[in-house]
């Protein structure tokens, strides 16, 4: 039972942070330009990592 509840916990946090790769995609070629959707900059990193974070700490404590 905590071997399910754990691949669960983490198949809906690998769904959220591809979800957030997506946007963040989207997001660089609206604000930023097509040509910027390849080049991520540390600071994107950096925020992407953190929002990630902050996303997967909310749906654990929802699940949980």
């Amino acid at each position: 039972m905590n071997s399910v509840y754990r691949s669960n916990t983490a198949i809906l946090a690998l769904g959220s942070f591809l979800k957030l790769f997506v946007l963040m995609s989207v997001w660089q070629g609206l604000f930023r330009g097509k040509e910027a959707i390849g080049g991520i900059t540390y600071n994107d990193m950096m925020l992407f990592v953190l929002i990630n974070l902050l996303v997967g700490t909310l749906t654990y404590s929802r699940i949980g």
